[in-house]
């Protein structure tokens, strides 16, 4: 990941968006089909801004207390 920008305005590739995330890149393609949102650049260049994936997972994951 490149260490640039810092703020949540950071743009991800999708290897950077799995590492990020601690899935595989497959597991981030799946992710797009439901919903991650993602700027299609072109038709070989997607990006990622880490606010969106944040609010995204925040949206989508639900919380679970153990104990």
């Amino acid at each position: 990941m490149d260490d640039k920008n810092t703020g949540n305005d950071q743009l991800f590739k999708k290897k950077d968006t799995a590492f990020y995330l601690g899935v595989t890149t497959r597991s981030v393609e799946n992710m797009m089909r439901r919903g991650l949102p993602h700027l299609k650049l072109s038709s070989r260049a997607t990006r990622f801004r880490r606010a969106d994936l944040d609010a995204w997972l925040e949206e989508q994951c639900k919380v679970v207390k153990m104990g």
